[in-house]
């Protein structure tokens, strides 16, 4: 079987250079018959090997792999898979619903690389492997991976050839960024004025895999999001966000579901829990609770504030944290509920 080990984002060169060895090392320690790949694909922040390796200590050895330093992921790629050559669409589909089908699932979550210009898109896979019956889930247990680029049609040949990789990629699991156990949770951003409060939102929303809303009373928010794609935060598509005109109108529904964070709370920040809690007891399915935070020009207005419980982030008033870290503040507080 193939490895493809993919590294952190910022690792550099020479730390890559030194991480294929301290992998290697460790490859060694399971396998005597390997060696490394030389990835003309794409060769920053990646590694490849091939190498035989017993099923029985198959995920012993991705867990231990995935608990390196400096490793972000491991994607296991049968060799059969590995540079797999199509010269049809029906073709790959076939394959990889041989592949899914063979780790005995029907239902699979996504991770899609076109590389170059290959003429595929991921709408169109997901697409025709739900003709297929195979579905796609964001919760399924089994991550498919698959690369693609194009190949230049032989002498013999008059269609491009797809070139691809299939296998199954591995991370390490984190429940504690998992609320939704007994409540969904939700942040709000109060009339925002700056790109860079609604981007650091968005990245807030990507990582703890929350929808945001965005008050509109200034009328900037839809001008911002447009901003945002094609400056901060490109990843928009990525992430669930709605804009309401009036954050005071969206509370009239929401009051005793809602919470807010401030320097000059009356609460102090280690109730949260309990609060939670309180309103989970009290309803008979999942609630949605709100976490609601001022702009970083004027933060929450009074009319708020009076309307729902109000938390407090820090000791001093004299320079309040900008709305994004008060918010990653207020999420971690609630890891204590997992």
């Amino acid at each position: 079987m193939y490895l493809l080990v993919k590294l952190a984002r910022f690792i550099n060169p020479q730390e890559q250079q030194q991480l294929s060895k301290d992998i290697e090392k460790y490859v060694t320690s399971f396998s005597n018959s390997y060696q490394t790949e030389k990835d003309d694909w794409i060769s920053k922040n990646r590694v490849i090997f091939k190498l035989d390796l017993i099923n029985s200590k198959v995920d012993t050895f991705l867990q231990g792999l995935l608990k390196t330093p400096g490793v972000a992921s491991v994607v296991q790629i049968p060799s059969k898979l590995y540079n797999f050559e199509s010269e049809s669409f029906s073709y790959l589909i076939h394959t990889l619903i041989d592949f899914i089908k063979e780790n005995g699932y029907t239902d699979y979550a996504f991770d899609f690389r076109n590389i170059g210009k290959a003429p595929l898109h991921k709408k169109a896979i997901i697409d025709r492997l739900g003709k297929k019956k195979i579905h796609l889930s964001s919760t399924s247990e089994f991550l498919l991976y698959l690369e693609i680029r194009s190949q230049p049609a032989r002498k013999t040949e008059s269609r491009k050839i797809i070139q691809a990789r299939i296998g199954r990629k591995f991370k390490l699991q984190n429940n504690k960024t998992d609320f939704d156990q007994t409540f969904i949770p939700k942040l709000i951003l109060y009339s925002p004025f700056t790109v860079q409060e609604v981007a650091d939102f968005c990245r807030l929303s990507l990582t703890f895999k929350m929808d945001i809303i965005l008050s509109n009373e200034n009328n900037l928010s839809e001008e911002l999001i447009e901003k945002v794609k094609t400056s901060y935060f490109k990843g928009i598509d990525k992430i669930k966000y709605n804009i309401t005109p009036s954050l005071e109108k969206f509370l009239a529904n929401s009051i005793k579901t809602s919470v807010g964070f401030s320097l000059w709370g009356t609460k102090p920040i280690n109730e949260l829990p309990i609060m939670i809690q309180k309103i989970t007891s009290m309803e008979s399915k999942k609630p949605v609770i709100y976490f609601i935070f001022g702009n970083e020009e004027v933060g929450l207005p009074l009319t708020i504030r009076k309307q729902i419980s109000m938390f407090r982030i820090g000791i001093e008033p004299s320079e309040p944290l900008r709305a994004s870290q008060a918010a990653a503040y207020a999420l971690g507080t609630l890891f204590s509920l997992s």
